[in-house]
């Protein structure tokens, strides 16, 4: 017979024991997603785990849509702008009732077949007395073709712009609709520059952008 009395007492339950469950589940869950073993020691009613595993998962890198450069990107933008000033240097001087064909500012932007249109189209203006009239201009020219030396230019513009009297300011030739007009243009490098060689009006409609 046992003497009830003499018995031991029991060992107290190991600490390791009693957390052996929730160590299991952060095991199973440290595999599957560092996120959610945070997420559940936060709501956990169970002794805190080692500090180890309650830290906050270093965030994962991540990377942008993938862009890539155009190598012609600058020298593309240099003919545009030469585009746009030859352009402007047109009008300016097609515009001043004394302005003169031979205008040192078209030849920098014109060469060959382009100048020479040019100086004729203002020639005509002044033998007849009239200035040109532009009531909206906007130019959305492109580089669509580019060589070593030349290149192709297309603008979906709009230039609304008529013929005046010099004198009077009469108009004598309206202006057309505002209507988008593709223009092509050749370019080539001349000393170094790139200068309009051709330019072409063509009948094509465009619609111009944003528009």
């Amino acid at each position: 017979m046992v003497d009830l009395r003499t018995r031991p007492n029991p060992p107290p339950p190991s600490p390791y024991r009693r957390s052996r469950g929730p160590l299991i589940a952060l095991v199973v869950l440290a595999v599957i997603g560092v996120g959610v073993v945070v997420f559940l020691v936060a709501n956990s009613d169970d002794e805190a785990p080692p500090a180890e595993l309650a830290t906050t998962p270093s965030a994962v890198p991540t990377t942008g849509p993938a862009t890539t450069l155009d190598p012609d990107a600058a020298t593309k933008a240099e003919i545009i702008e030469a585009y746009r000033q030859s352009y402007d240097a047109f009008v300016a001087v097609a515009s001043d009732p004394s302005g003169d064909p031979e205008d040192p500012r078209l030849e920098e932007h014109k060469v060959g077949n382009a100048l020479l249109a040019t100086q004729l189209g203002i020639r005509k203006l002044r033998d007849d007395g009239h200035v040109l009239v532009v009531t909206q201009n906007e130019r959305n020219p492109r580089v669509v073709e580019l060589g070593p030396d030349t290149a192709v230019v297309e603008d979906c513009g709009i230039d609304v712009s008529g013929v005046a009297d010099a004198e009077t300011g009469e108009i004598v030739v309206p202006a057309g609709p505002a209507e988008g007009r593709l223009v092509r243009s050749t370019y080539r490098v001349v000393d170094g520059v790139w200068k309009q060689n051709s330019f072409k009006a063509t009948e094509q409609a465009c619609v111009p952008p944003g528009s």
